[in-house]
């Protein structure tokens, strides 16, 4: 059976392409709310995991797990490298995370970004045009190498204009390039992305996945990808596994894409015709049998994890990523924000106009004439007023744009 893999000695000589995680579980730090009960898994070289599940089903908890980002929980079990040593995660460099919130510098362009983080990893700055050029061409960004990345608020990045900022499509492809930029080498042991066609129609989303998976096979990386409505594109001809998760963090299903449908038809739930398998799969989740789902898929794995595991080996990666000199950090990022703030010349202009307009209103509304060095109760009182002002203008200006 295909689904034989997933556990005991199979996951022992699966391991040795992949990342495998053992008995993995998230608590919050007082241990009284569950976010991901305890599984195992493994994610195969060369291969797109696809996590699946409905909002508040740990996805998010399950993929930084992983990358070993997590922050104020309580994580319990192994994840474990092809050579089978521990992961290191994001701070050792072994692993990358596109997250679904990732913030560019939106008057930088696609191939200023891409050399600053190679720079910012140790390379030369012609090595560093070198290896931008070749994740361009990767990542299929050739053409949008020299134009402005944008942000959410920029129209040409909503309307598609060739000639303004990027597309949300290559915004995310850019977003993965550089992740991959700032790992220790162009090959992680494990690479993660977090909602990475949020927010994106069809066609976009669907390059996305694509550029993902081309790059898992490519370079043999298995990379995990949570995903929140799939189209039956991206399904068909973009997901190899699946991971499937009920709300409480808990898996109902752990394998190959292609025997979903044969596994929960043995449960007595098969795919109507003409209907999406994500969707389907969403729809189990969320069914009021999931938890009947999911003990049958807990026990299933617990008759096929006969098999006697390999020691542990808790072994942390000594190699730390390489980087560059923090003289050469700290240039690379002051001259980072001094080119973002010297093209932002429309908003620094208003903001001058602004500050200068305002100073000359509070000092007309709140000026007070002194006799001496004397100062009334009303002087006082417009000072402070005008003190008052002057924090809060400060404050807010800098949310101009």
């Amino acid at each position: 059976s295909a689904q034989h893999r997933w556990s005991g000695a199979a996951r022992e000589e699966v391991s040795r392409s992949g990342v495998v995680w053992e008995e993995l579980g998230v608590w919050t730090t007082r241990r009284d709310e569950r976010l991901l009960e305890r599984c195992s898994g493994v994610a195969e070289s060369g291969r797109l995991t696809a996590v699946l599940g409905p909002s508040g089903s740990g996805k998010t908890t399950l993929l930084r797990a992983l990358v070993k980002t997590t922050a104020g929980v309580d994580v319990r079990g192994r994840v474990r490298r092809a050579d089978g040593g521990e992961l290191g995660g994001l701070r050792h460099g072994d692993a990358a995370l596109l997250s679904q919130d990732s913030e560019l510098f939106g008057r930088l362009t696609a191939v200023e970004l891409l050399r600053f983080a190679y720079e910012m990893r140790g390379a030369t700055r012609s090595k560093a045009r070198e290896l931008s050029a070749q994740s361009l061409r990767r990542f299929g960004l050739e053409k949008a190498a020299g134009r402005p990345v944008g942000d959410s608020r920029s129209s040409a990045s909503a309307s598609g204009d060739r000639g303004g900022a990027l597309s949300g499509g290559e915004r995310r492809r850019l977003c993965v390039a550089l992740e991959l930029a700032l790992t220790e080498s162009s090959r992680p042991a494990l690479l993660a992305a977090d909602e990475a066609t949020s927010g994106l129609d069809a066609v976009a989303a669907e390059r996305v996945i694509a550029t993902l998976r081309r790059y898992a096979r490519d370079q043999g990386v298995p990379t995990v990808a949570t995903l929140h409505q799939p189209s039956s594109r991206i399904w068909l001809q973009q997901v190899d596994d699946v991971v499937l998760l009920a709300p409480g963090g808990r898996v109902a299903y752990h394998g190959p894409a292609k025997d979903v449908k044969r596994h929960f038809a043995k449960l007595g739930v098969k795919l109507p015709p003409h209907t999406n398998p994500a969707e389907w799969l969403l729809d189990i989740a969320t069914s009021d049998n999931i938890a009947a789902y999911c003990d049958a898929w807990q026990q299933q794995q617990r008759r096929r994890a006969a098999a006697p595991r390999a020691p542990e080996d808790r072994s942390e990666r000594a190699n730390r990523p390489r980087r560059a000199s923090i003289v050469k950090r700290i240039a690379l990022l002051f001259g980072r924000s001094l080119k973002q703030v010297a093209r932002d010349k429309r908003v620094h202009l208003l903001r001058l106009l602004g500050t200068a307009g305002l100073g000359v209103f509070l000092a007309e509304r709140y000026g007070c004439d002194t006799d001496g060095d004397k100062l009334d109760a009303a002087c006082v009182a417009d000072r402070v007023a005008l003190l008052s002002f002057s924090v809060i203008s400060m404050t807010t200006m800098s949310l101009v744009r």
